[in-house]
């Protein structure tokens, strides 16, 4: 909860809340793994030097570690958890020193030189490999032009459509409809993640400017780019 807490100060705008319930999920699984297959019980008990082979253990086995092709199912969650609990002991540490609790801090301390020393060759090492190989594997699909060119099309007919029905017949359906071709527009338009996509403000969508683009950039765009350019 203390680490929630100082992600929230950290971090607090509405953007990154998702991203702060994502740790806290990690770290939770973490935990109910640890109670399952480790003597340990709080994450507090993650951070203590002498536990740290109980804690490489639960880490593997919530990433679904594999001994025979030492490789990973969830490549990045070790990664993850890793770097949650060297954040956390320094916040403990923090703490620690602040109440001075000297002994408390200096146990932490000796935690995070064992996990500097020892982290990388029995968790991300394994970790970065598995998710170098993954890559080298999967292939770059790109859309056909002609497969973006039918997309568009479609979504311009549903947008009109759906304008016209709200002119004659509002409804909270009809708008959700029309939110989702606009959305699926604009991530079309800039070709961004639909996250990134999600989160702009409704004042830089009011905000586009409205001039026409210079003619030389017109005369380098191909038809399609000027429809979209337009939009």
């Amino acid at each position: 909860m203390e680490y929630g807490e100082h992600l929230y100060n950290r971090l607090g705008y509405v953007g990154k809340h998702e991203y702060i319930l994502q740790k806290l999920r990690e770290l939770g699984r973490l935990l109910i793994c640890s109670r399952k297959t480790t003597p340990l019980k709080t994450i507090n008990d993650h951070i203590r030097p002498a536990n740290f082979m109980h804690v490489v253990q639960a880490v593997k086995h919530v990433a679904g570690y594999d001994r025979e092709t030492q490789t990973y199912k969830c490549l990045s969650l070790a990664l993850k958890i890793g770097h949650s609990l060297s954040k956390i002991a320094m916040l403990v540490e923090s703490q620690a020193n602040v109440q001075n609790d000297y002994s408390a801090a200096k146990d932490v301390r000796t935690f995070r030189r064992v996990y500097d020393a020892k982290w990388n060759e029995l968790i991300s090492a394994a970790s970065l490999r598995t998710l170098q190989e993954s890559k080298w594997n999967a292939p770059q699909l790109l859309p056909f032009t002609k497969d973006v060119q039918t997309l568009h099309s479609y979504l311009d007919v549903q947008q009109k459509h759906i304008q016209s029905k709200l002119s004659t017949e509002t409804s909270p359906e009809t708008w959700t409809q029309l939110a989702k071709v606009t959305l699926t527009q604009v991530i079309l338009f800039n070709r961004r993640r639909a996250g990134e996509v999600s989160k702009m403000p409704l004042s830089a969508y009011l905000s586009q400017n409205p001039s026409d683009p210079q003619e030389d950039v017109n005369a380098a765009l191909s038809d399609l780019e000027k429809k979209l350019s337009a939009f």
